[in-house]
C-alpha cells in the first residue's frame, strides 16, 4: 500500500487524465482502440484481467456476479485500490503525456458501490469502511479533468455482453443493467459531474449506434470526442 499513498502528479504537473464512462458494454474499450489510433495519450484499461486471476480456482468477478451479497463489498474495496495502482503506474510510464482511463473512482463509487448498498447487497457497516477507504485513496490520486459518458440502453448493452462471452458476465441480468444505468444517467447525463474536485465537464456521446458495423457512426463519435478534447485543452494528436 506504500505506493499507492503518495500523492500523484508531482513529476508530470501538465498531465491531464480523462475518464471514458459507461455502463457494462457500453463500448468504452472499442472507443479507446479507436484513439489510439489517432492520439498521444496514454491509455490505462480497467484492471479486468486482476479481478479475473484464479485464486483456489475462483475469480474476485466470478464470485461477484455469483454472490452479490457476500462479495460486493470485498470486490469493491479491492476495485478502488486496482483502479488507483493503475493509475500510478501507468502515471508513471506514460513520460507526461494525458492519461485516458476506462471508468473512475468516481463511478466505482455512485454507480456500483452505492446500487450495492442501496439495495442491500452491502450492509451499513461495509458502506462505511468502503467509504473511509475510497476517500483515503481518492485524495491520493490524479484528479479528473474532464469525462466522456457513452450513454447506452441497457437492453443494448445485454447484447454486447453475451455477444463477447465473459465467462463471469454470462448471468448478468437486463433488471441489473437498468438500475446500474439509472445511477449513470444521474451522474453523467447533465453535462457535468459533481466531484470532490468540484464540477467537472462531461461529454455525452450515444453509445447505442454499432460503430465497428457503421464506419460513419464511428467517425462521427471520434470527431465528436476530438471537438470536445480541444475545448478542454487536452492536446496530443498525433502526426499524420
Amino acid at each position: 500500500m506504500g505506493r499507492v499513498t503518495r500523492a500523484l502528479g508531482e513529476e508530470h504537473e501538465d498531465q491531464k487524465l480523462l475518464c471514458l464512462e459507461g455502463l457494462i458494454g457500453a463500448g468504452k474499450t472499442t472507443l479507446i482502440n479507436e484513439l489510439r489510433r489517432t492520439l498521444d495519450f496514454y491509455f490505462v484499461t480497467e484492471p479486468v484481467l486482476q479481478w479475473q486471476r484464479q485464486i483456489d480456482s475462483r475469480s474476485l468477478l466470478g464470485n461477484l456476479y455469483t454472490d452479490f451479497h457476500r462479495w460486493s463489498y470485498t470486490f469493491q474495496v479491492n476495485s478502488v485500490l486496482t483502479r488507483a495502482q493503475a493509475i500510478e503506474e501507468e502515471s508513471r510510464l506514460s513520460r507526461g503525456r494525458h492519461l485516458v482511463m476506462e471508468r473512475s473512482l468516481l463511478s466505482d463509487r455512485e454507480c456500483f458501490a452505492r446500487l450495492y448498498f442501496d439495495s442491500g447487497k452491502m450492509s451499513a457497516l461495509e458502506w462505511y469502511w468502503y467509504t473511509r477507504w475510497y476517500d483515503h485513496i481518492n485524495t491520493k490520486i490524479k484528479p479528473v479533468g474532464a469525462f466522456v459518458y457513452l450513454a447506452v440502453d441497457a437492453e443494448i448493452a445485454l447484447e454486447r455482453i453475451k455477444k463477447r462471452a465473459r465467462s463471469e458476465e454470462v448471468d448478468i441480468e437486463l433488471e441489473y443493467l437498468q438500475a446500474l444505468n439509472r445511477r449513470y444517467e444521474v451522474l453523467f447525463a447533465g453535462g457535468e459531474a459533481s466531484t470532490a474536485q468540484g464540477r467537472i465537464p462531461v461529454l455525452v456521446v450515444d453509445g447505442n449506434p454499432d460503430v465497428v458495423a457503421d464506419p460513419g457512426a464511428k467517425d462521427r463519435m471520434i470527431e465528436q470526442v476530438f471537438d470536445f478534447l480541444r475545448e478542454q485543452e487536452f492536446s496530443g494528436e498525433k502526426d499524420d
